[in-house]
């Protein structure tokens, strides 16, 4: 028996609503099971209270400062938070994302033990791993720029606030100036202070000016650092003019040959470093060539009567 052309159409179309049917069935979340998870979710809401770097000294809580929502949105994504899918709707086909959470699996105590294990064994692998050069170490303002000198570590492609910027200035001027270089990232700041001048935000290089030093300090705590490539075990290192901030003097007696060693050292590692030599010799020899300076002293003592 032959069936009819309409009759073989509602056939197809039940088999394949059938199938779709099946097909949803075994998809589809088990009653009494947890919903599906988001994976690698970003963080919502208000992202200020996960990133307590942005609270200010309490001498700075009276600046006022101005979020910059869309660098702060880069520091919270440092951070990722599975969360719960309930209640939406789930189709045939449907792009699904699910995750287990394993903690179900153990009781609470088992639980307890099994945390402490693995936090163990991460110390564990801590102290192998890393050295003292991962420990945050900051210069003092002598400089008179606070930075830090090691330690700091960002992932790639990822931001953080820049720890222990500090401009102490030992005599006041009308203008603070701060000039920040990078080769590896660009600078941001998370927030504006008012008073202070930015130039170069987004920038591998950025300016900071102010009339104010604790506006610009307030605004030292906001700078961001961004990586912008992915290249691993590299570093964006401090830079400054040695030679504007250390000078070396020495006295010396006779022994020329030492004199001469000890200025070749210098220059080895410090080419544009000055060098006083106080020369008190009966016969002094010359000693000349670029940032020395050479001065003679008198030969002997005045014996008093």
């Amino acid at each position: 028996m032959r069936l009819g052309r309409r009759a073989l159409c509602m056939l197809v179309l039940l088999l394949a609503c059938a199938s779709l049917g099946l097909l949803y069935a075994s998809t589809r979340v088990a009653p009494g099971l947890q919903a599906p998870l988001a994976l690698w979710t970003p963080l919502q809401g208000n992202p200020r209270p996960e990133l307590p770097g942005l609270a200010p000294e309490p001498r700075y809580a009276h600046i006022p400062v101005r979020i910059k929502e869309q660098v702060v949105g880069l520091l919270s994504s440092n951070n990722c938070s599975c969360e719960s899918s309930g209640g939406s709707l789930h189709f045939p086909f449907q792009r699904q994302v699910r995750a287990i959470d394993f903690t179900k699996a153990f009781d609470p105590e088992e639980l307890r033990v099994a945390s402490a294990s693995r936090e163990q064994e991460f110390q564990a692998f801590l102290s192998r791993s890393q050295s003292a050069a991962d420990q945050l170490l900051i210069a003092a303002a002598n400089s008179p720029l606070q930075y830090p000198l090691q330690g700091v570590e960002v992932q790639p492609l990822r931001s953080i606030l820049v720890p222990g910027l500090s401009l102490q200035a030992t005599s006041s001027q009308e203008v603070y100036q701060v000039n920040l270089t990078a080769s590896l990232g660009t600078w941001d700041v998370a927030g504006e202070v008012t008073g202070v001048t930015l130039t170069g935000e987004g920038q591998p290089d950025l300016t900071l000016a102010s009339p104010g030093l604790d506006q610009l300090n307030r605004q030292l705590q906001l700078i961001t650092y961004s990586s912008r490539s992915y290249l691993a075990n590299t570093a964006d290192t401090a830079q400054y003019n040695i030679s504007a901030l250390v000078t070396i003097a020495t006295k010396t007696f006779l022994r020329y040959n030492r004199l001469r060693a000890l200025i070749a050292s210098i220059r080895r590692f410090y080419p544009t470093v000055t060098v006083v030599i106080a020369d008190d010799s009966d016969k002094p020899e010359r000693i000349s060539g670029p940032h020395i300076e050479h001065y003679l002293m008198p030969f002997g003592k005045v014996r008093s009567q």
